[in-house]
């Protein structure tokens, strides 16, 4: 009970940030290209949840029809990879900044690919060798009463907790090191302030301490030995709170990227040609930032 009312609360809050910010994906997201890299990630982010919803409302709310249990296995699985696809797109997205803010260049495209891929694999791994140890079950007769058609459980002997626990260390590492680099390329190599800079300090960085503080205490509450054990914040909460401020902090970060027009001097080619085009975009809107290059400190408006 207490997970279908979390999924309800979590999707209370997604649903309030789709009715906020529709009109700006229709005008700013809709007319980019499929082929630019903002446009599918913002849209794989966004509506790859509402099967989501489904999935797991399959999971918490009686069937309307009966499942096999090779097919609640499936759904689970379906569930998962999503999930995973959503949560990565929106990851991604802030590391497309970092690329952007490196100038553009395709060493540091490598550089940024590898470390990423150095994290993602392994965690994704671990992830779903955890995945691996849940079986569906059948149902009780209370269950099957109202409607359940199985449950899901571990094997016996399966190290489930434990895979999930290192794939918490190594994402809390993750996130730190990339906090940690984007800072350090912020205020090392861009000393003035500009548009664009404020929309990844504020988005970025809302999103980097809040997903930090979330893995710690993650961390923290799972560690073995641990005096306080609670399962449902350590599962349930810190899941909860940690896909949203992934999903909704990425969203905003694209939208604000497109509506903040980046003629920068360094950042234009990376943002301008991989991320967005500007074409659409109100030429009242429209700025020409020259403070990253040092020519001059002023935002000039068209």
């Amino acid at each position: 009970m207490w997970w279908s009312m979390d999924v309800v609360a979590m999707w209370t809050a997604l649903f309030y940030c789709y009715i906020t910010t529709y009109d700006e994906e229709v005008s700013r997201i809709w007319p980019q290209s499929f082929k630019k890299l903002g446009k599918i990630l913002f849209l794989i982010t966004r509506y790859s949840q509402i099967p989501q919803l489904f999935i797991w409302l399959s999971w918490f709310l009686p069937s309307l029809g009966p499942w096999s249990l090779k097919g609640c296995l499936v759904l689970f699985e379906l569930g998962a990879a999503l999930e995973v696809l959503s949560i990565s797109c929106a990851e991604v997205s802030f590391w497309i900044c970092l690329y952007a803010l490196l100038e553009g260049k395709r060493k540091y495209f490598a550089l940024l690919v590898f470390v990423w891929l150095g994290f993602f694999i392994p965690i994704q791994t671990i992830q779903w060798m955890g995945f691996a140890t849940y079986i569906a079950i059948e149902p009780g007769p209370f269950d099957r009463a109202y409607g359940y058609s199985c449950r899901y459980a571990n094997t016996p002997g399966a190290q489930a907790a434990k895979y999930e626990l290192v794939t918490l260390y190594m994402a809390l590492a993750r996130t730190i090191l990339f906090m940690i680099a984007s800072v350090v390329v912020i205020f090392v190599r861009y000393r003035r302030r500009n548009s664009l800079l404020t929309v990844i300090r504020r988005e970025g960085g809302m999103y980097y301490i809040c997903s930090s503080l979330v893995l710690f205490f993650a961390c923290v509450i799972r560690t073995p030995g641990f005096p306080v054990e609670n399962p449902y914040i350590s599962r349930t909460v810190i899941k909860v709170l940690r896909n949203l401020a992934q999903y909704i902090f990425a969203e905003r970060l694209l939208l604000q990227m497109q509506k903040t027009v980046y003629k920068t001097i360094r950042a234009q080619t990376a943002m301008s040609t991989l991320v967005f085009d500007d074409d659409n975009v109100p030429k009242t809107e429209k700025t020409v930032d020259h403070e990253l290059s040092g020519l001059s400190g002023r935002t000039v408006h068209s």
